[in-house]
């Protein structure tokens, strides 16, 4: 049988080594970049350090062929590059990993504290907003502070989910509190809209509590204007103040017992709720005297009268359009 003999000059090899050697020397040179990058970039975090020197074992460059069989193993050598082209790439492909995890922890760190405030703000207005606020908050702790360290990519997504999560769970949590302090800002309006009203026929030793009850009204309602702009900077205890207007309603309920008769009360009432559902607009003087007449069990002539009375006090402005 023939032999097939196949030459190869001293410069094919030369050149065949020369390019697999130069590859080598590249993608080390590859390998200590990204590493070295990694190190810099990550080097203040001591999770993200931990992760990265992990990963750096994970993904040891080989070790080269016996420099003293090169020519004689370039195959050898080719095998070596190929392994090690996996290795950057894989390195690589990591690298960018990284950087995505390090803005989503940073992103998750920034929300952390936001979450555990309104945690505590609505542990006794929202108790079940509280405790997923609060579950939320630990879940997410855990999730920073165990970070595998192997694949930084298994926790980029479970991150920017939390972060997601922990955005809808403030906004609720914001949204109950806003309106627990709007609510709060209708009722303490609404008392200093009676006392200015009780004002005009309170005795002069009643004016001077009125007066005083206007001025902390006021103050209430500013605190309470503040707190919805910033309601983190400007903190207000909602049970403190509905406790304090509560009590401020006995008062001036009692002052207006010493101002308004039992029926006439009941007419104030009945028309600052229907001013209210009307919204501007008008209605027949005949059909309000019936409203009042029907809502309060009043006859209609006293109910007429009543209108009249209350409207003359000061207590409600009754307008009417002849035409």
């Amino acid at each position: 049988m023939a032999k097939l003999v196949v030459e190869v000059s001293r410069e094919d090899v030369l050149g065949r080594v020369e390019r697999v050697v130069r590859r080598a020397a590249e993608l080390r040179a590859s390998f200590e970049a990204i590493a070295r990058a990694l190190r810099s970039r990550h080097s203040s975090d001591p999770r993200l350090r931990e992760l990265v020197e992990n990963l750096l074992k994970t993904y040891t460059p080989p070790p080269p062929p016996d420099p003293r069989r090169m020519l004689e193993v370039s195959s050898s050598i080719e095998e070596y590059v190929e392994r090690f082209e996996r290795i950057v790439e894989a390195l690589a492909s990591h690298a960018v990993a990284l950087e995505r995890l390090s803005m989503e922890i940073g992103k998750l760190e920034d929300i952390i504290g936001e979450l555990e405030e309104w945690g505590e703000m609505l542990k006794d207005l929202a108790p079940h907003m509280s405790s997923e606020a609060f579950k939320l908050l630990s879940k997410a702790r855990k999730i920073v502070e165990q970070l595998p360290l192997e694949d930084p990519s298994r926790s980029i997504d479970e991150i920017a989910l939390t972060v997601k999560e922990a955005r809808r769970v403030i906004r609720v949590c914001r949204g109950i509190y806003e309106g627990r302090v709007k609510e709060l800002l209708t009722r303490a309006s609404w008392m200093l809209k009676v006392l200015k009203k009780a004002c005009r026929v309170a005795s002069l030793s009643e004016i001077g509590e009125i007066k005083r009850y206007e001025r902390r009204l006021a103050s209430i309602s500013e605190e309470l204007e503040a707190c919805l702009k910033a309601p983190l900077e400007y903190r207000v205890g909602i049970a403190a103040v509905r406790m304090e207007l509560g009590e401020m309603e006995k008062r001036i309920s009692e002052l207006f017992r010493g101002v308004l008769g039992e029926d006439e009360e009941m007419v104030v009432e009945e028309l600052e709720r229907v001013s209210k559902a009307l919204g501007g607009r008008t209605l027949d003087y005949s059909g309000l005297v019936e409203t009042i007449s029907r809502s309060t069990g009043i006859p209609l002539e006293r109910a007429a009268y009543l209108i009249y009375l209350v409207s003359k006090k000061g207590f409600i402005a009754v307008k009417v359009k002849l035409s």
